[in-house]
């Protein structure tokens, strides 16, 4: 199941086509999307961002840990949502962000 897109993003790092929202909105709104689809069977997640900001992977992977903790009722299951966008970084991204503590600084 592919779901549509979402709008979000947590930095100001954004297009004009994105709503800044807090870390915690987009963490919350994914365990919940996670938790609707559990109740039908699904139990693998993946999460794509074009935004690669340390908070917006940061927020998607805090959602993994919930997801990933939370069993189904009365069969024990555990989900697993994994952010995919942070598998794919390379140093030289990480440090063109605009979040990053530079040492210079």
């Amino acid at each position: 199941v592919l779901m549509p897109a979402l709008p979000m993003v947590v930095d100001s790092y954004t297009t004009k086509l994105s709503f800044p929202v807090r870390a915690h909105v987009l963490r919350d709104y994914l365990v919940d999307q996670c938790e609707a689809l559990k109740r039908h069977g699904f139990l693998k997640f993946a999460v794509y961002s074009s935004h690669l900001s340390p908070r917006q992977l940061s927020a998607i992977e805090e959602a993994g840990k919930i997801v990933g903790k939370r069993k189904i009722p009365f069969k024990g299951e555990k989900a697993i949502l994994l952010s995919v966008s942070s598998q794919e970084i390379n140093s030289s991204d990480v440090f063109k962000s605009p979040m990053i503590a530079l040492p210079k600084e």
